[in-house]
Formats: C-alpha cells, sequence, structure tokens
C-alpha cells in the first residue's frame, strides 16, 4: 500500500486506513503471507524531522495494536507491519 500526503495527521490517518483495509482484504487470503508493507513515498510526502519522528511514531503504533490483537494468516504465519520510506526514483 503506497500513501503520500503533506499533512503527518493524514498520513497517519491514511496509513491507519490503508492497515485495516490490506487486513480486511487478504487475512482471509490463503496466499496472504502475512507481512503488510506501508510505503510511504517521500516526493509525496513533507521531507522533515517531523515526518521522520511521525513514521517511527506510526510503525510502533501498529505493531502496538498486532501485539495487543495478535493475528494469524489461513495458514497460521503471524502477521507483521513494517513502513518504508522511499523515493518514486529509487530502483
Amino acid at each position: 500500500m503506497c500513501i503520500g500526503t503533506n499533512d503527518i495527521e493524514r498520513l497517519r490517518c491514511a496509513a491507519l486506513e490503508a492497515f485495516e483495509s490490506t487486513l480486511a482484504r487478504h487475512l482471509p487470503n490463503p496466499e496472504f503471507g502475512g507481512q503488510i508493507v506501508l510505503v510511504i513515498l517521500s516526493d509525496m510526502t513533507l521531507q522533515s524531522v517531523e515526518v521522520w519522528a511521525a513514521t517511527a511514531a506510526l510503525e510502533d503504533q501498529l505493531r502496538g495494536i498486532l501485539d495487543r490483537h495478535p493475528l494469524q494468516t489461513v495458514t497460521g504465519q503471524a502477521v507483521g507491519v513494517r513502513i518504508q520510506y522511499t523515493s518514486r526514483q529509487e530502483p
């Protein structure tokens, strides 16, 4: 799931929504491997220390959700999440 915005709060809300919709859509699928990667595109997002701090806090929040409510895929693999901050120009 790719996310980009210049507003940190909108970024957080979009990431939470993407996380929830990804779980709802893919958790019942036996081919889902259990890993959710939210990609934040740097060329669509403010590049500042605030974004880095917000991204780290958001990743902690999403992992906290999974710690409190552990989920498994249909095949028994634990569900995990990570956030990747990248540029569309990267290979």
